[in-house]
């Protein structure tokens, strides 16, 4: 049996700590390697200001760090249950009504800019790496498929709940390899 796991660098980072742990997501430079951290636990879920933050980091923060490597992973025991569909409807509802005049725009804002932040991790000349423990479902699944390398402890759950549906999500690209 495989006992080991990504083992996330302390709460006091040597190097530098950009982001606040009030955060839904924490990022910490130690000895040149980048932990994004999800940071709404007891689940981890993705809201809009989950979103908005990441937007920030991948736009801003993370280019200018220099790091190595990237490992992303949940606070708590989860990777992360996916979208907080409440909060995104919220935001994307307030995309669609911001856009309205503007009847070349299919889809709002907000889910691109999601997308990008995504595409983002897939982009990196440095590894990217999911460190996955727990559930890691919708669109936690989907950012781990955006990595370069997926890491799972023993037990962990995995998957797409919106295929029971029918449904698979843009952003999803199956032939990560």
């Amino acid at each position: 049996m495989l006992n080991c796991f990504v083992s996330l660098p302390s709460k006091k980072p040597t190097e530098e700590k950009t982001m606040s742990s009030r955060q839904p997501i924490i990022w910490k430079v130690e000895s040149g390697i980048g932990f994004l951290e999800f940071n709404n636990p007891p689940g981890n879920e993705m809201t809009a200001a989950f979103y908005d933050q990441l937007e920030l980091l991948v736009s801003k923060v993370i280019p200018r760090s220099n790091v190595k490597a990237i490992i992303i992973a949940g606070s708590g025991r989860h990777f992360s249950s996916g979208a907080d569909l409440d909060s995104l409807f919220k935001s994307i509802t307030k995309d669609s009504y911001e856009n309205i005049s503007n009847p070349d725009t299919s889809h709002p804002d907000s889910l691109t800019s999601n997308l990008q932040a995504f595409h983002f991790f897939k982009q990196l000349d440095i590894p990217v790496i999911a460190a996955i423990r727990g559930v890691c479902i919708g669109a936690g699944m989907e950012l781990a498929l955006f990595c370069h390398f997926r890491i799972c402890a023993e037990g962990a759950v995995l998957g797409l709940p919106e295929t029971g549906y029918g449904l698979i999500r843009a952003s999803v690209e199956f032939k990560t390899w």
